[in-house]
């Protein structure tokens, strides 16, 4: 009887092999098809990124990572660990968590300086960064271009666009790191806490920071005017504010949207100025001094309290008016230690 069976069966599948075998191809390829559909489907949103260096291995994790922990910081920091992230790494993340909508992950991801610098907000960061690039999910190419600064070229993800033009949507940004390895976006390199203070004999100038970015330089100080007169730390039509940098090169303010007022620092007060300078980091070595060189002095008259008069007319008790006697142009320089 079971050998009966089996004649059987023998005789049906000789009668119908070429069917079955068809069958039996096209639903391991219908298997296979499904298998990396899903693959490409789940690492859609910037999977793809690619880089000239650092490790490709964690490519697929990072895009897991991303896309399956909640829009928290601390848990996908909390699942890195144990793994062997580079700086290539970190700036992956970065674009995973903003391709899969994870704006407040990506937003922690920033560096204090360059929240307080650019983006004191997660709102100022999706307007100004996050909705003006990731409308469409991108891949993005890395380069280091100077320690520890990568180029980060973002482009439409072609699994997005239906595989449109690779250099659709093509933005450049720089990237950078701090100490704690968080990112600096929009071409922020670093802020450098100066505390530098500089003394003249009418005037006192503190640098407090520099904004370092890839194509200029922000410097911001405080000037204090010691005196009765006013004083205009540059002339807007005529500037000749500089900074000479360690190997002796000099790059002047940029005085684009910038006007005397500006300048302008009112008799005994102090005021606060953004500084900015065409310096590309690439090219430029550490600042060495600023120096101001077409600085202008208004003498005015003002009544001195500590000079009292007599009213020959009244009789009565005055302070007697007197006027500045400054020079009209002024140059200090201030060392950069």
């Amino acid at each position: 009887m079971i050998r009966n069976f089996w004649i059987n069966i023998n005789e049906k599948y000789q009668r119908n092999k070429a069917v079955i075998w068809f069958v039996l191809i096209v639903i391991i390829f219908v298997v296979l098809v499904t298998k990396n559909l899903e693959k490409i489907i789940n690492s859609a949103r910037g999977s793809s990124v690619s880089t000239t260096s650092g490790s490709v291995s964690n490519d697929d994790e990072i895009a897991r990572i991303a896309r399956d922990s909640n829009d928290n910081y601390n848990e996908v920091s909390e699942k890195l660990n144990g793994m062997n992230i580079t700086k290539e790494d970190r700036i992956k993340l970065f674009v995973q968590l903003c391709n899969n909508g994870k704006v407040e992950a990506a937003y922690e991801c920033l560096s204090d300086a360059c929240k307080e610098t650019l983006y004191p907000t997660k709102e100022s960061f999706v307007d100004a960064y996050y909705s003006a690039i990731f409308k469409i999910s991108k891949d993005c190419d890395i380069t280091e271009v100077k320690n520890g600064t990568y180029r980060v070229k973002y482009v439409n993800d072609k699994l997005s666009t239906g595989g449109a033009v690779a250099t659709e949507g093509e933005i450049i940004d720089y990237i950078s790191f701090d100490y704690d390895n968080k990112i600096n976006i929009s071409g922020l390199i670093r802020r450098e806490e100066n505390n530098i203070t500089s003394i003249a004999p009418i005037f006192t100038v503190y640098i407090d920071k520099t904004q370092i970015f890839m194509d200029y330089v922000v410097c911001e100080i405080r000037v204090k005017n010691n005196t009765m007169a006013d004083i205009y730390i540059n002339d807007a039509d005529n500037s000749n504010l500089y900074i000479n940098d360690e190997d002796g090169n000099a790059y002047s303010i940029n005085t684009d949207g910038m006007f005397d007022v500006n300048y302008y620092v009112p008799a005994r007060s102090e005021k606060s100025i953004k500084l900015k300078f065409d310096i590309k980091y690439a090219q430029h070595s550490s600042i060495k001094e600023m120096v101001f060189g077409n600085m202008i002095i208004k003498n005015k008259e003002f009544l001195d309290v500590n000079n009292e008069i007599t009213n020959p007319t009244t009789g009565e008790v005055e302070y007697a008016k007197v006027k500045t006697n400054f020079p009209e142009k002024y140059t200090w320089t201030v060392k950069f230690e």
